[in-house]
């Protein structure tokens, strides 16, 4: 507290940058967002056709059956067999029905 004021340190100070420097840093930021704009199109082109080729392969090979679940459309359903009891809600209060 050099001068008696407590918010000397927690005032805004507004600095005048020269006109170069505005433009220097507006040409900085549109070089890195075409920088990082060219480097997602480039993962974008790398990574489409290895995505594609193999989502291609997989279809055409689970087909086949060398890979990947076989379909069952051939077989038929499948059915489950088995003894079912219908429980009435007051058996389930007094606790004698029969159990498995």
């Amino acid at each position: 507290m050099r001068d008696g004021d407590a918010f000397a340190r927690a005032r805004i100070r507004i600095v005048r940058l020269p006109g170069w420097q505005v433009g220097l840093i507006a040409a900085v930021a549109v070089a890195l967002v075409l920088t990082l704009a060219l480097v997602a199109v480039g993962a974008f082109l790398v990574i489409l056709p290895i995505v594609l080729v193999a989502g291609l392969l997989w279809r055409f090979l689970a087909r086949t059956g060398w890979f990947g679940r076989r379909r069952r459309t051939a077989r038929g359903p499948t059915t489950i067999e088995g003894d079912y009891v219908v429980v009435q809600p007051e058996a389930l209060e007094r606790r004698d029905h029969p159990r498995q």
